[in-house]
């Protein structure tokens, strides 16, 4: 059977004093295979750690943000980062619209992450740090006819930067599918249910967060409408 999720190895050099982040870990288990990312930053400069022989300028930080469909609900993580203290600090970020996820991956690494290339479905590149060809690592993940698309990132980092970085991808149509699963379950039960139904009222659905509202008025649509609206989406 074909795994829904697959997860990359740790891409860098790291030890038991690094820290470990796995993004999709601030939401709740029942919802990490909704989630998407939606923005991604990097910090870039001199590191400012000491007693592991590492000078100059290198990938110091990630920091991303997700949105989880099912409730609406955006979160932020904390920045994954070295001593953010140099002078020569610079940021770069991309920021993913509707339709757009990042499909290509590019790394250079020895003791520490010196270059990331992110590119995405519709070639919005983010592209930062010192691109050295003798220790490029990229990831064969994804081809043109089946694109995966990045879902979340996982790594690690101390007091110098960014130590390792890897990610969970999927095949986008099976995030849409596993998505829709929960707007099938609810328009049946909206369907069978007649007690059900009638608790949608508008004043309820007013109440609701934008996403959520949406949500309801969907699985309330008529079937024609109902159709057009889930061939669009796929």
């Amino acid at each position: 059977m074909e795994k829904i999720f697959e997860i990359t190895p740790f891409l860098g050099f790291y030890h038991e004093q690094c820290k470990k982040f796995v993004d999709k870990n601030m939401f709740e288990p029942q919802f990490h295979k909704y989630i998407r990312l939606v923005k991604v930053k990097f910090w870039y400069g001199t590191c400012s750690g000491s007693g592991e022989n590492i000078y100059g300028k290198y990938i110091l930080g990630i920091q991303c943000e997700y949105h989880n469909p099912i409730n609406g609900e955006k979160k932020q993580t904390e920045i994954h980062s070295g001593t953010l203290s140099s002078i020569d600090i610079n940021t770069k970020e991309l920021e993913l619209v509707e339709g757009d996820y990042i499909t290509k991956f590019n790394i250079c690494y020895n003791d520490i992450i010196s270059y990331i290339k992110l590119t995405t479905k519709k070639n919005k590149i983010l592209e930062l740090g010192n691109y050295d060809k003798n220790c490029e690592k990229t990831l064969i993940f994804n081809n043109d006819e089946k694109p995966n698309m990045i879902q979340s990132f996982h790594g690690f980092y101390n007091e110098y930067g960014l130590r390792a970085l890897g990610f969970t991808h999927l095949k986008r149509q099976n995030y849409f599918f596993l998505n829709l699963i929960d707007v099938f379950r609810l328009r049946h039960k909206l369907k069978t249910d007649e007690q059900e139904r009638e608790k949608w009222t508008e004043e309820e659905i007013k109440i609701l967060n934008y996403d959520a509202r949406a949500f309801i008025r969907l699985c309330l649509l008529p079937d024609s409408q109902f159709s057009s609206v889930i061939k669009f989406c796929c």
